[in-house]
């Protein structure tokens, strides 16, 4: 499959666009931990590098409609923080709760559950997964 990046915001160089926010450019190779994107003009090898960890750009497959991988980005991403316990209200419902260091899966639920264990003391959101390209038939 072949790998893409979208930049979040417009990439200048030298007062010139090179990269638009939102489209989608293909990653022509790895090189030194950082990523040879194609500008897509006539010159297939014209390239920017850009380090792998920027957080200016998200990443993804072939196949993938942009929309659907800004969602599931910014869902992701929003997945990873672990918030403390005091961040949590009713509103948010049933969530995954850690104990860090990570030793032991989540527990699933909220502090007003009867069986709450009462030590887990960061949470992160239940992220619904939807199946890639689509709906599923059933």
């Amino acid at each position: 499959m072949q790998d893409y990046v979208i930049f979040k915001t417009d990439m200048y160089c030298d007062n010139e666009l090179h990269f638009k926010a939102g489209k989608k450019y293909k990653i022509i190779g790895e090189i030194k931990g950082k990523y040879a994107v194609s500008y897509g003009r006539k010159n297939k090898m014209e390239c920017c590098l850009m380090p792998k960890d920027y957080d200016g750009i998200e990443i993804f497959q072939e196949g993938v409609k942009s929309s659907e991988l800004l969602q599931l980005a910014k869902l992701g991403r929003e997945a990873e923080i672990a918030r403390p316990l005091e961040e949590w209200g009713e509103d948010y419902g049933d969530v995954l709760w850690w104990k860090f260091p990570i030793c032991e899966p989540p527990y699933v639920g909220s502090p007003l559950d009867c069986n709450w264990t009462g030590y887990h003391t960061h949470w992160t959101p239940i992220i619904e997964p939807e199946p890639l390209g689509g709906t599923v038939n059933e």
